[in-house]
C-alpha cells in the first residue's frame, strides 16, 4: 500500500516510498503536478484545470495529451501502477491525492499549527525545512508560478504566526532561551520584523546580556 508514500514540499521537493527516495520523474512538470495535488489535496481537480495550469500556452488537446503522459509517469514513479490502494484517485475527469494513503509535510504542518497544544505547534515548526518548493519553478507557466508564489507567502505567514505564538508563550513561562530561539527563527524568515527584534532585545537584556541587547 502507498501508506508509506511521503511527499515533502518544504525546501527541495522530494518523494520517498518505504523510506527510500524515488527517482524517475520525467520533468519538473511531473514534480509540479504531484506537488500541486499533494498541497491542494482537500478536493478533486479537473483534468482541464491541471492541463491549463501546467501548459497554458498549448491548445486544449495538446495540453491534455501532455497531462496524460506526465500523470502516467507520476503514477509509475510513486508505485500506484502496482498498488492495490493507489494514492492518486483518478476518477473520470478528476484527479485527487488520497491523504489517507500518503503523508504530506504541508498538510501535517497545517494540521499541527492549528492545534492548541504547543508541542504540536513545535512539531509544525520543525516540519518547515525551508521555503515551499524552493527549487521548483515552471517559468513557462505564469499560472503555476502565481499559485506557487501565493502558497509560499501563505505558508511563510503561517510559520511566522507559529513562531510568534511560541516565542510569546515561552517568554511568559520565563523560558528565555527557547523564546529567543523562536524569535531568531522569525528574523531569519523576515529580518525586518520589529516585534521579533524587540522581543529578542528584551530577552537578551533579561538574561543579563545587555551588550548583545544593544547590538540587536
Amino acid at each position: 500500500m502507498n501508506q508509506q508514500l511521503a511527499i515533502r514540499c518544504f525546501g527541495a521537493f522530494s518523494v520517498t516510498l518505504a523510506g527510500v527516495e524515488v527517482t524517475g520523474f520525467e520533468s519538473d512538470k511531473a514534480r509540479a503536478l504531484l506537488a500541486f495535488l499533494a498541497t491542494e489535496s482537500d478536493q478533486p481537480h479537473h483534468r482541464e484545470r491541471l492541463a491549463g495550469l501546467l501548459w497554458p500556452d498549448f491548445d486544449d488537446q495538446a495540453a491534455r495529451t501532455n497531462l496524460r503522459r506526465v500523470l502516467s509517469n507520476v503514477r509509475q514513479v510513486i508505485g500506484d501502477r502496482s498498488s492495490d490502494a493507489p494514492a492518486l484517485i483518478v476518477a473520470g475527469q478528476t484527479i485527487q491525492l488520497d491523504t489517507a494513503r500518503a503523508w504530506v509535510d504541508v498538510r501535517a504542518f497545517q494540521e499541527n499549527i492549528a492545534a492548541d497544544d504547543l508541542a504540536q505547534v513545535e512539531t509544525a515548526v520543525d516540519l518547515y525545512k525551508g521555503r515551499f518548493l524552493d527549487t521548483l519553478s515552471i517559468k513557462e507557466s505564469t499560472l503555476f508560478d502565481d499559485w506557487l508564489t501565493l502558497t509560499r507567502s501563505q505558508l511563510q505567514q503561517q510559520m511566522m504566526g507559529a513562531l510568534q505564538r511560541l516565542a510569546q508563550a515561552f517568554e511568559q513561562q520565563d523560558e528565555w532561551q527557547k523564546a529567543a530561539a523562536f524569535a531568531r527563527q522569525q528574523l531569519a524568515l523576515q529580518p525586518w520584523h520589529e516585534t521579533a527584534h524587540r522581543r529578542l532585545m528584551r530577552l537578551l537584556a533579561r538574561n543579563g546580556r545587555r551588550a548583545a541587547a544593544l547590538k540587536q
